[in-house]
């Protein structure tokens, strides 16, 4: 056996015990009733109208945050890609130097409990809370953002921007720059380069 292998042994313990175990405990649960008879009456019970109604409201906020990942994540990506400096699409970054910090900018929000992100938040949003403090001092009105839609968004968008950021800069990263030349040379504008080479080459990032 390669002994590097045995490097991984607890990284898969630690999936095995937090990860594999409680998705085998939830497809348990799932599966059987009250006795631990095979059922398949909790699956079922999604289809009521309150369960229902949770479940959709949950895809579609889940769908909205997404978009608006990928709509802050690409150019973010590319502006990481680029060095920092507004390069035109495509162009290779000039200083790796510079992408490296600017990649631990952005993940070093993500070392910060997942938790402690979204209670930061809801101080922030809450009817006492910051925001709320500050327009009352500057005699403005109160916003009412905490518990509703709106605040589910901005704390799902600000907790998984990274993580649409990342892969899209990955896929960046990877694209051959002799292609984008090419393309240039064969007298592609810079519309015609994102819509043809980067933006599908980089479809498994996105």
């Amino acid at each position: 056996m390669n002994k590097k292998k045995l490097l991984g042994t607890p990284y898969f313990i630690w999936s095995a015990l937090f990860i594999l175990i409680p998705l085998g405990i939830v497809f348990y649960y799932g599966l059987t009733d009250e006795k631990g008879a095979l059922t398949l009456k909790n699956i079922m019970a999604i289809s009521s109208p309150g369960h229902a109604k949770s479940l959709w409201i949950a895809l579609c906020l889940s769908l909205v945050s997404t978009l608006i990942c990928l709509f802050l994540a690409y150019p973010l990506a590319m502006f990481l890609y680029s060095g920092g400096q507004a390069l035109p699409t495509g162009s290779m970054s000039s200083n790796p130097k510079t992408d490296q910090k600017n990649i631990i900018v952005l993940i070093f929000p993500m070392w910060m409990n997942f938790l402690l992100r979204t209670l930061a938040w809801q101080t922030l949003l809450e009817k006492t809370g910051v925001i709320n403090n500050i327009l009352a001092f500057l005699h403005l009105p109160a916003l009412k953002i905490i518990n509703t839609p709106y605040a589910i968004i901005l704390g799902m968008v600000y907790n998984f921007l990274p993580f649409m950021v990342l892969p899209v800069y990955n896929s960046l990263i990877k694209i051959d720059p002799n292609v984008i030349h090419a393309a240039r040379d064969l007298g592609a504008n810079e519309f015609q380069v994102f819509t043809k080479i980067t933006l599908p080459l980089t479809t498994p990032g996105i």
